[in-house]
């Protein structure tokens, strides 16, 4: 894996038996939203950054397939987590709007929901509740609060435990799954409510 930045622009490059990945990365017109918030202040902090423009290409099985888009996604944590935590997150964007939203179950619990429309962040209702079948994550999830209802259909799964170095690797395991999901609903901003989908 290759990843530079070139021109203030950032370039990735990825390669296997099965895949390849060459993307130039753009900036983003989108103020990127960053969230430390109680213990989580100096130790923790995740950044979001919607509407990048991103170009080139992946290949699957040797089939290239062209990229070319205003609507890429990117975010990074830094900092320090506490081994026993587990949250619920989401990133979610179409041509309008940017939402994110956590829910932190972890001994130093935060929850955040912020929506970008337009010119600003806004704030939410922080008391989210996402909703699932623990037995078929496949299954769609909710998430509602005083300002959402929204109810996303996974369209792609991946699975995978992580194991954190240098820590002794019986003491901490990450159990992380992804989604991909499409989105429907509807979100309340500034006492209004807009459908999305």
């Amino acid at each position: 894996v290759l990843y530079e930045m070139l021109d203030g622009q950032g370039r990735l490059r990825l390669s296997t038996e099965h895949y390849g990945i060459e993307l130039l990365i753009g900036p983003s017109k989108v103020p990127p939203f960053s969230k430390y918030e109680n213990h989580f202040k100096r130790h923790y902090e995740l950044e979001h950054f919607c509407r990048n423009s991103v170009s080139g290409k992946i290949t699957l099985d040797g089939i290239d397939h062209a990229i070319d888009s205003n609507c890429s996604y990117q975010d990074h944590c830094f900092g320090n987590v506490p081994c026993r935590t587990g949250w619920h997150w989401v990133a979610l964007q179409n041509e309008s709007l940017f939402l994110t939203s956590l829910v932190n179950y972890g001994p130093y619990g935060q929850k955040y929901t912020h929506v970008y429309e337009g010119k600003e962040w806004v704030r939410l209702d922080q008391n989210v509740t996402f909703e699932s079948n623990p037995d078929n994550p496949r299954e769609d999830w909710r998430i509602t609060s005083p300002d959402l209802d929204l109810i996303l259909s996974v369209r792609g799964m991946v699975r995978k435990i992580t194991r954190i170095p240098p820590l002794v690797p019986f003491l901490i395991s990450v159990n992380h799954a992804e989604f991909s999901v499409e989105a429907s609903g509807r979100i309340r901003i500034n006492g209004t409510w807009h459908t999305v989908r």
